[in-house]
């Protein structure tokens, strides 16, 4: 298109170049001037330069622009970002379910640490007996996708504007106004109800009845049938590691966040604790053995190599490099200084590691004689705080 211009900016507006996902702004004379009569929305949006930001998500590769999704329909939940529109389609995978009648948002959790997913659900016949319907809704979804959908809600109508696009936007207002805490505690109910009518299956080995124990204290509950479901009793990644610190305690054996996501009920975790003590020798824990100080090439975990190919793709890219100016006071001892600073490196040995190619492979080093030396840069002095100019100057 003549005179259309694209560039990916991050939140504050700058540009990020190739290869970096952000929001997508555009210019030119195709571009709007602006909302009608409403010099607010149009600052919000556009900037001095005429740049529109789009509020849509993507990246540039070659010239080349790939729409990733719509900034508004991120959810963030416990450091993770899924899209809304993810989480729909695989809902309406149920026969139950037609295309366009799940709408995914998310709101604050109570402790505001991240979003809860909420997930409206078009129904007819009103919340009686909805509350088993919410709970497959959940089940196949995290069976799907690994998600953990903290309320699924009837409702009579999916909100939509002319052109058909869903307003979730008008779901999470009336969320977060208390517009369905009713319906929600009702469902809640008959949740709850459910969980005093399921069938309890008492623990039947020593491992069972001991990491009982363990979920009747992270669930607060007075039962648990070995068939209940982790995730389904209202587990989370901060309910995982409670739970992951105390098998370690009680078992002395390692369980990582996967195992329990593949071991969801507590009759497999009993089974996979098991099958993992039974194969140490007596007496001995299952620890994770500290590789050995030396100077040999050592394979990468599976999430550096993600890492070592992200920034191979991207040129040696300093987006994982944090730098940060600190302005210190008083009178320093740069020796001291890098004397702390090499004695914090022994400590955390990831701090003296180098990472390099080996016949095409990617590795790892622990460079044990390795030095930080600090350096002192002539020419830098201290301007002081800046002051406002003078009127009329």
């Amino acid at each position: 298109m003549e005179d259309s211009y694209v560039r990916i900016c991050d939140a504050d507006g700058c540009d990020l170049g190739e290869n970096k996902v952000g929001y997508i702004h555009i210019s030119g004379k195709n571009v709007t001037a602006g909302y009608f009569n409403n010099k607010k929305a149009t600052e919000r949006v556009i900037d001095q330069d005429g740049w529109l930001n789009t509020e849509d998500l993507g990246f540039l590769k070659e010239g080349r622009l790939t729409v990733t999704g719509r900034a508004k329909d991120i959810l963030f939940v416990h450091g993770q970002n899924y899209y809304a529109h993810d989480i729909e389609r695989v809902a309406e995978q149920l026969p139950d379910i037609g295309m366009g009648e799940a709408v995914a948002v998310g709101a604050s959790a109570a402790d505001n640490s991240s979003d809860e997913i909420l997930l409206f659900i078009r129904h007819k016949g009103g919340p009686t007996g909805f509350g088993r319907r919410a709970l497959m809704i959940k089940e196949y979804i995290y069976e799907k996708m690994g998600i953990r959908v903290a309320h699924v809600l009837p409702v009579a109508t999916v909100y939509k504007t002319t052109s058909g696009k869903v307003q979730r936007f008008k779901y999470r207002e009336e969320y977060v106004r208390g517009t369905y805490d009713a319906l929600k505690q009702e469902v809640i109910a008959q949740w709850d109800d459910f969980m005093e009518q399921r069938e309890i299956i008492p623990p039947a080995t020593d491992t069972e009845v001991s990491l009982s124990d363990i979920w009747r204290d992270i669930f607060a509950l007075d039962q648990i049938s070995v068939g209940d479901d982790f995730y389904l009793l209202g587990g989370d990644s901060l309910k995982a590691a409670r739970m992951i610190s105390r098998i370690r305690e009680v078992f002395g054996v390692e369980i990582d966040h996967s195992r329990v996501f593949g071991n969801p009920t507590l009759r497999q975790q009993a089974d996979f604790i098991d099958s993992r003590t039974e194969a140490l020798p007596a007496g001995v824990q299952d620890r994770i053995a500290p590789a050995e100080q030396n100077n040999e090439d050592k394979p990468l975990s599976f999430a550096q190599q993600r890492i070592w190919f992200l920034d191979q793709l991207n040129g040696s890219s300093p987006q994982y490099n944090l730098c940060r100016g600190i302005r210190i006071t008083g009178s320093l001892r740069v020796d001291i200084l890098e004397e702390c600073l090499n004695r914090l490196m022994d400590r955390h040995r990831i701090l003296k590691t180098t990472f390099h190619e080996t016949a095409g492979i990617p590795m790892q080093r622990y460079e044990k004689d390795l030095r930080l030396t600090v350096s002192r840069i002539a020419g830098i002095y201290d301007v002081g705080p800046r002051r406002a100019a003078p009127a009329g100057g």
